[in-house]
């Protein structure tokens, strides 16, 4: 919920008391009709602040954080990464050549992304959205500097954490390279 409030990923919630990672609460509360985002949010804090006495702070800390390159630019891809047939935001394209691609990927994604234990497959995925979807699974916000445009038919598999780095570095052409940046963080 912090995060939530914050707008920052749980990741970068920091500090606090040992509970705040274990406790799990339900929160049943009421807001006014039609709240944007950033009213939601706002009520969020205020309800954390007056129920659980918190006191937070955002600031910027420099944070360790994961580069998302290509090893060989202009190189070919490998067979986990590929160029997406269409584009699924594109309404239009997308009802009228659905089944054709449903018919070239039997039991993969197609639009979106799901991630399992030890398996990624994303469909029409852009390289900035792989990089958030990767940014939980190796615990540090993940930055495309692919420089790649466009959409993606992604596979990744691993068996330990670091691994899907390995296996996207060996199979499909992009790294990861460890960096620094300033980032927000909430304490």
């Amino acid at each position: 919920m912090i995060g939530l409030a914050w707008s920052i990923p749980t990741n970068r919630v920091l500090g606090g008391p040992g509970w705040i990672a274990i406790d799990r609460y339900d929160l049943d509360a009421t807001m006014k009709d039609n709240a944007t985002v950033d009213e939601s949010r706002a009520m969020l804090r205020s309800l954390l602040r007056q129920r659980f006495m918190l006191s937070a702070h955002v600031e910027q800390r420099e944070l360790p954080v994961y580069h998302l390159t290509q090893v060989r630019p202009g190189a070919p891809f490998g067979p986990g990464l590929e160029r997406a047939a269409f584009d699924c935001n594109n309404a239009a394209v997308r009802k009228e050549e659905v089944a054709a691609v449903l018919a070239a990927r039997p039991g993969r994604m197609v639009c979106g992304f799901t991630v399992d234990a030890g398996t990624l497959d994303g469909g029409s995925t852009t390289m900035d959205t792989l990089a958030q979807i990767l940014t939980p699974q190796t615990g540090r916000p993940v930055i495309d500097r692919t420089g790649l445009a466009g959409t993606f038919n992604v596979a990744l598999k691993w068996t330990r954490a670091g691994a899907a780095w390995t296996q996207a570095r060996k199979r499909n052409g992009v790294a990861r390279r460890r960096r620094h940046r300033s980032d927000r963080a909430t304490e």
